[in-house]
C-alpha cells in the first residue's frame, strides 16, 4: 500500500510539473506559502477596520465632521466592490504570482499614504487606492490557495487563511488601536506597512509562477465570451 500511494504522489507531481502547476511538500515550501498569505490577509483585514476606531481622533487631528468621516469610512469598500467588478473577468487569464504581488505593493502603498494624508482628500484618496487594491487582494489569495494545495489539504489550508480574519479582529484591531492612542492615528498604517513588505519579498521568493490556469482559461468555451 505504501509503495502504491507513493507511486501515486509521484505521478500527480510529475503531471503537476508538466502542466506548470506547483507540486510542493505538506511541511516544506506549501507552508511557507499559507503563512505568508495569511499574514498578508491579516494585514489587509486590520488596515480595512482600523479606520473606524480612529475615527475620534481623525476628526480632531484633520478636522473633519462626521459626514465627511463616513465617505472615509465607506471608500475602501466602494473601491474595493468596484475593482473585484472590473478585475474579475481577467484574473483567470494572468498568471497569478505577478499579479498577487503587484496587488500586495499597491496595498501596502495606500495603506502608508493613509498614515501619511494630512487632510481629508488625501486620506479619501489613499483610502481609495488602499480598498481597490485590497478588495482583490484577498479573493485573489484563495484562488492561489486552490492552485497550490492539493485536494485533501485544500480545505485546512483555506480555513488557515480564514482564521486571519478572526486573529485580525481579535489582535490586529486592539494593537492598532493601542499604537493609536499612544503615538498617533498615523501608527497603525506605518505599522501595518513595516510588517507587510518583508511578507511581499517571502511571497516574491515562496510563490511558483502559477500560470497553468491561463491556457485552461483559454481552451475553456465560455473564455471565447471574453474580451481579447
Amino acid at each position: 500500500m505504501d509503495t502504491f500511494l507513493r507511486r501515486t504522489r509521484a505521478w500527480r507531481q510529475r503531471i503537476a510539473a508538466a502542466r506548470g502547476a506547483p507540486a510542493f511538500t505538506a511541511t516544506g515550501r506549501e507552508g511557507v506559502i499559507l503563512f505568508t498569505l495569511a499574514a498578508l490577509q491579516f494585514i489587509a483585514i486590520v488596515d480595512f477596520m482600523i479606520v473606524m476606531p480612529l475615527g475620534p481622533q481623525l476628526l480632531d487631528d484633520l478636522g473633519i465632521d462626521a459626514r465627511r468621516f463616513s465617505w472615509v469610512v465607506s471608500a475602501y469598500t466602494l473601491t474595493a466592490g468596484l475593482a473585484g467588478f472590473l478585475a474579475a473577468p481577467w484574473l483567470d487569464r494572468v498568471p497569478r504570482r505577478p499579479v498577487y504581488l503587484f496587488l500586495s505593493i499597491g496595498m501596502l502603498a495606500g495603506t502608508v499614504a493613509c498614515g501619511l494624508a494630512t487632510s481629508f482628500p488625501l486620506l479619501l484618496a489613499a483610502r481609495s487606492a488602499t480598498g481597490g487594491f485590497g478588495g482583490v487582494h484577498g479573493g485573489l489569495a484563495l484562488a492561489i490557495v486552490a492552485d497550490v494545495f492539493p485536494p485533501e489539504r485544500r480545505g485546512r489550508a483555506t480555513g488557515t487563511l480564514m482564521l486571519a480574519f478572526a486573529v485580525a479582529s481579535v489582535v490586529g484591531v486592539p494593537l492598532g488601536i493601542a499604537l493609536g492612542t499612544r503615538i498617533g492615528w498615523q501608527a497603525p498604517f506605518f505599522a501595518l506597512t513595516a510588517l507587510g513588505l518583508p511578507l511581499v519579498g517571502l511571497a516574491a521568493w515562496s510563490l511558483p509562477p502559477l500560470d497553468a490556469h491561463v491556457d485552461d482559461a483559454r481552451r475553456h468555451p465560455l473564455a471565447r465570451d471574453l474580451p481579447p
